[in-house]
C-alpha cells in the first residue's frame, strides 16, 4: 500500500450531560435534630468542558487553510500554525497566530516562511515553558533538490529570533513531514522523513538544537531497520530534554505498516534499541503520535486498520520513562463504525493526557473531531466527546496542545465553515477545577440562636457556574463526627464569573444553640457540587471550622517556685484559656488578689502578657513581701485568687472568682 495516497494517512500536523441542579427555593435546613446527623459521603467526578465556543483561527479565508499544528507553554499561552494556499503569492505558505491562555489573539496572524517560492506546508510547532517557540515546515525546491525542512525561532512575544534556517544537511531527494519537540528550557529536536530521489526508500532523520538555535552535532538516522519504508515521524520531549521518536515502518512487523520507536537521552544518545509499539500486527498500524510528561513517561497513539471491528480505530500504549510498557495497548475510541484515525496526543507535566482524532460519520455528516481524556494512570476520564461543534462537511486534521495543569486546546481543519474551501478552527478546554476558601465564619458564643450563617468564596481560572450552587454544597461536621447539610442562601455578585461569594446557613443540632452543642464544627465542601462553566467540579475539602463556645475563660497557676530569703519581689505566671478567644485588653492590673497570714492583703502587680494563641495567654505577676525582703517573719500560706469579672473572652464572658493556688513561704 502506498501510504502517501491512502486517505487514512493524513498530512502531519464535556461529554457528560449536565447534572440537574437545585433551586435555591428548594433548600432545606441542615439539621432538624441531633439524630438527623449523617456520615459524610465521598465521591469523585472529573470533567474538562469547553470554554467559550469554537473559534476561527485564520484571518485570511480565501482558498484553503489546512493541516494545523499547535503548541502550548506551561501557563496555557499557545500558538497555532497552518498551511495557507495562495496567501503568500506563490502556492502554499505557513502562517501562525499566537494566543494568551485566555484565548485572546496576541497580535495578528503572521507568515512563518520567508522564502515564498513554491509550496511551504505541513507546519510543526513546539514551545518551551516560557512561551518561546519554533515553527518547522517542508519547503519545495528551496534546498535545490525536492522538498527540504526549514524552521524559524520566535520569542514568547512572537518576535523572530534570527532568520529561517534549513534543518536537513543532506538535500538529495525529499525531506518532508517535519515533527518537532522542545524541552522546558528551549532546546529542541526536529525529525523528518527523508525520501530518496527514485522514491524507493524512506528513512527517518533528526537534528538536535540548543535553545539558541545552534545545531548540536549532525543530523542522524533514527531507524535501525532500513528494509522497506520508515516514515511519518512523531517526537516528544520531557522537561530535561530526553526525547522519543516514533514512526511507521513498512513490513517490519511481518505485515504492512507497524509503529516503532527509539528513545534518546538529552545528549542524543540512543537509550536501548528501537522497539515495536503495536502488539496487534494484522494489516496497518500507522500515523503515530507521541507525548511525554515532565519526568519522561510517554504515551504513543496510532491508527489501526480493522482491529476494532470497523475500519481504522485509534489505539495507544503507555510507557514509563525507562521505556517499559505500562499495561497493554488499548483502544481509545468508543464509537467503532467506519474510520477513527489520525490521532494526536498531548500530556501535561504530571502525566495526564488527552488524545484527539477524526471520526467518519459519527457526527452525522462526514468527519468530525473527537477526543478522550485519561489520568496519568491511563484511566479514562469521562467518555469520549465531540470537539467540533460545526458538523457540515468534514472536520479533521486535529492537533492538540496542553499546559502544565491539563487545560488544553484542540485545533482542526473544517471544510466550508469560514465561507471558503477550508479553514482552521479551535476549541479551548478547561480541566482546572475551581477553588474554594472559607470567607466569613465567626464563632458561636451566645446561646439561644437558631441558625449560623457563613460564606465561602469560589474562584476559577475561567468563571464559576453559579447555577451549580445549592444546598448540597456544604456539610457541617459536628464534634461527634456526624454531619448535617448547610442551606444555600445567596450568591454575590449574581451571574457566572469569578470570584463568587456564597452564603450558607447551618441549623444547630436540636434547633437552637445550647451548652450541649459546644465544640468545634468543621465546614466541609462536598465533591461534585460546585462547578465552573467548563463543568469542572471543586474537590472535596475541609474549608475551615468554627467553635460553639458558651463557657467563660479559665485560669491556671503555673507551678510556683520557692520563695528565697532576702529576695523580692516574687514572680509567678497564670495561664488564661478560652475555647474561642480572649479579650487581651482585660488581662492586666487587679486581676489577681493575694491573701496571707497576719492580715496580709495585696493585688498582684501585673508585669506582662504573652499571646500563645487566640484562646491562650500567659500573664506574669509579682507579689511584694510584707516588708522590703522575704524573711522568717513572713512565713505562712498566701492564697492566690483570680478576681471575678476582670478577665473576659471576646464575647464578654467573664472568668469567675477562682482560687488558683497557695504560695507557702518558709524562709
Amino acid at each position: 500500500m502506498d501510504h502517501r495516497t491512502n486517505p487514512t494517512f493524513r498530512s502531519p500536523r464535556r461529554s457528560r450531560s449536565l447534572l440537574l441542579r437545585r433551586a435555591a427555593g428548594a433548600c432545606s435546613g441542615a439539621l432538624a435534630s441531633r439524630a438527623g446527623l449523617e456520615h459524610l459521603e465521598s465521591r469523585t467526578l472529573l470533567a474538562a468542558g469547553p470554554v467559550g465556543g469554537e473559534f476561527l483561527v485564520n484571518t485570511y479565508t480565501t482558498d484553503y487553510q489546512a493541516s494545523p499544528a499547535i503548541a502550548m507553554d506551561s501557563a496555557g499561552n499557545f500558538v497555532i500554525a497552518w498551511t495557507s494556499n495562495g496567501q503568500d503569492g506563490s502556492g502554499c505558505g505557513v502562517y501562525a497566530q499566537r494566543y494568551s491562555a485566555a484565548g485572546v489573539p496576541q497580535g495578528s496572524e503572521f507568515r512563518a516562511n520567508t522564502y515564498p517560492t513554491g509550496d511551504q506546508r505541513y507546519a510543526a510547532v513546539a514551545m518551551d515553558s516560557a512561551g518561546d517557540f519554533v515553527i518547522a515546515w517542508q519547503s519545495s525546491d528551496q534546498d535545490g533538490s525536492g522538498a527540504g525542512v526549514y524552521a524559524q525561532r520566535y520569542s514568547a512575544a512572537g518576535a523572530p529570533q534570527g532568520l529561517e534556517f534549513r534543518v536537513n544537511t543532506s538535500t538529495t531527494g525529499d525531506q518532508e513531514f517535519p515533527a518537532i519537540a522542545m524541552d522546558s528550557a528551549g532546546s529542541f529536536v526536529i525529525a523528518w522523513d527523508s525520501r530518496s530521489l527514485d522514491g524507493t526508500t524512506d528513512r527517518v532523520y533528526a537534528q538536535r538544537y540548543s535553545a539558541a538555535g545552534a545545531p548540536q552535532g549532525g543530523e542522524f538516522l533514527v531507524n535501525t531497520c532500513t528494509t522497506g519504508f520508515q516514515s511519518h515521524p512523531a517526537i516528544a520531549m520531557d522537561s530535561a530534554g530526553d526525547f522519543v521518536i516514533t514512526w511507521q515502518s513498512n513490513g517490519q512487523d511481518g505485515h504492512a505498516e507497524g509503529i516503532y520507536a527509539q528513545r534518546y537521552s538529552a545528549a542524543g544518545v540512543p537509550q536501548g534499541g528501537e522497539f515495536r509499539v503495536n502488539t496487534y500486527t494484522t494489516a496497518n498500524q500507522a500515523r503515530s503520535a507521541v507525548a511525554m510528561d515532565g519526568a519522561g513517561g510517554f504515551v504513543v497513539a496510532w491508527g489501526s486498520d480493522g482491529q476494532d471491528g470497523g475500519g481504522y480505530g485509534v489505539y495507544a500504549q503507555r510507557y514509563s520513562a525507562p521505556g517499559v510498557a505500562q499495561g497493554g495497548e488499548f483502544r481509545v475510541n468508543t464509537y467503532t463504525a467506519d474510520h477513527q484515525s489520525a490521532p494526536d496526543i498531548a500530556m501535561d507535566a504530571g502525566g495526564s493526557f488527552v488524545i484527539a482524532w477524526e471520526s467518519n460519520g459519527q457526527d452525522g455528516n462526514g468527519y468530525g473531531v473527537y477526543a478522550q481524556r485519561y489520568s496519568a494512570a491511563g484511566v479514562p476520564q469521562d467518555s469520549e466527546f465531540r470537539v467540533s461543534t460545526y458538523t457540515t462537511g468534514g472536520q479533521y486534521h486535529s492537533a492538540i496542545g496542553i499546559d502544565s495543569v491539563g487545560d488544553f486546546v484542540v485545533a482542526w481543519q473544517s471544510d466550508g465553515q469560514d465561507g471558503s474551501s477550508s479553514g482552521i478552527y479551535a476549541q479551548r478546554h478547561d480541566a482546572t477545577p475551581p477553588k474554594a476558601l472559607l470567607g466569613f465564619a465567626a464563632h458561636v458564643i451566645i446561646a439561644g440562636g437558631t441558625s449560623y450563617d457563613f460564606t465561602v468564596v469560589y474562584s476559577d481560572n475561567s468563571a464559576m457556574d453559579v447555577g451549580t450552587l445549592g444546598s448540597g454544597d456544604i456539610r457541617v461536621v459536628a464534634p461527634n463526627g456526624l454531619s448535617g447539610e448547610a442551606q444555600f442562601l445567596s450568591c454575590t455578585p449574581a451571574g457566572n464569573g469569578t470570584p463568587r461569594t456564597a452564603t450558607y446557613r447551618f441549623i444547630p443540632p436540636g434547633g437552637s444553640w445550647d451548652a450541649a452543642d459546644a465544640g468545634q464544627y468543621l465546614i466541609a465542601l462536598q465533591a461534585n457540587q460546585v462547578a465552573d462553566i467548563a463543568g469542572n467540579y471543586a474537590a472535596a475539602a475541609t474549608l475551615g471550622s468554627f467553635k460553639a463556645d458558651f463557657a467563660a475563660p479559665t485560669a491556671k497557676l503555673k507551678k510556683l517556685a520557692k520563695v528565697k530569703r532576702g529576695k523580692w519581689p516574687f514572680k509567678f505566671t497564670v495561664t488564661y484559656r478560652d475555647d474561642v478567644a480572649l479579650n487581651a485588653l482585660t488581662i492586666g492590673p487587679r486581676d489577681i488578689f493575694i491573701a496571707g497570714p497576719r492580715g496580709f492583703k495585696q493585688y498582684a502587680k501585673f508585669k506582662s502578657k504573652t499571646l500563645i494563641s487566640a484562646g491562650v495567654y500567659t500573664a506574669v505577676y509579682e507579689i511584694a513581701p510584707p516588708k522590703k525582703k522575704w524573711d522568717a517573719a513572713d512565713n505562712g500560706s498566701y492564697t492566690i485568687w483570680l478576681n471575678a469579672n476582670h478577665v473576659l473572652d471576646a464575647a464578654g464572658k467573664a472568668a469567675r472568682k477562682t482560687k488558683l493556688g497557695v504560695l507557702k513561704v518558709k524562709c
